[in-house]
């Protein structure tokens, strides 16, 4: 696959490189058989030494859209898939999508949708309020130094394209 492909590149292009950032649509319908199979690629293609941080795309968090079943149920699915392979290959026992990582003394925060939506991130307050501190906390423990943010979507505002215009 391309994924396999781009992972053994990753040290012969970046011979330093310490994360890899994947930025979501991991799957295509964010069934259980894709999300085994892209974990299982990470965990067996990464090159050692090398983290993936991986955030949730539109196509994980809907899931089979088209399918029938509630939002609320395939969310409860991906949000379960996601955690599940993300946990397994980092080790970790993150409980919420969103997460913080520091890797090589840089930190990376991993925000993520609360949601099945299909184009769009919902992010709860209590994300936002844990975004907000988490910056706070990093800032001040390391001043001056990048941190480093990864969601799917685009944030409002942050740069042309991204701007909202309401009709009046």
């Amino acid at each position: 696959s391309r994924l396999n492909k781009f992972l053994s590149d990753v040290k012969t292009a970046a011979p330093n490189a310490k994360a890899v950032l994947s930025a979501g649509d991991l799957t295509d319908n964010g069934t259980e058989a894709e999300f085994e199979s892209y974990w299982g690629i990470i965990g067996s293609a990464a090159p050692e030494g090398v983290t993936v941080l991986s955030a949730l795309g539109n196509h994980d968090a809907r899931g089979d859209f088209l399918g029938g079943a509630s939002q609320e149920s395939r969310w409860n699915a991906a949000k379960s898939r996601y955690l599940n392979g993300l946990n397994e290959y980092l080790g970790t026992s993150y409980t919420d999508t969103y997460y913080h990582m520091e890797i090589g003394g840089y930190d990376f925060i991993v925000l993520n949708t609360e949601n099945a939506d299909k184009d769009t991130a919902t992010i709860s307050e209590t994300q936002q309020e844990w975004f907000k501190a988490k910056l706070a906390e990093i800032s001040a423990a390391k001043p001056g130094k990048p941190i480093f943010v990864m969601l799917h979507q685009l944030l409002t505002n942050t740069h042309p394209g991204t701007t909202v215009f309401e009709s009046t």
